[in-house]
């Protein structure tokens, strides 16, 4: 069983997992790799995105949000670890 919880920016940690649902059937996976803040100061987040779905895992790539987009689009913390992360 897989639990759920809605995140906030004080939620989101390095190597913490997120997920949101897309169309398609499609979920968009995060797996947070580092927060920093840029020469401006804001908040920002690295992290490592792929798609689940139809029985396939795609790797994304890299990308970069502020802390605020990011915790707006990834709700949903997820509480497994996820090997396929890690391969």
């Amino acid at each position: 069983m897989v639990f759920f919880r809605r995140s906030k920016a004080e939620d989101v940690t390095e190597g913490a997992v997120f997920e949101r649902h897309c169309a398609s059937n499609f979920i968009e996976t995060a797996k947070v790799v580092w927060i920093g803040k840029d020469s401006t100061g804001i908040p920002h987040v690295r992290y490592e995105t792929a798609l689940m779905g139809q029985g396939r895992f795609e790797p994304q790539g890299i990308r970069i949000l502020a802390l605020k987009s990011f915790a707006d689009r990834f709700r949903h913390r997820c509480e497994r670890n996820l090997a396929q992360f890690n391969a």
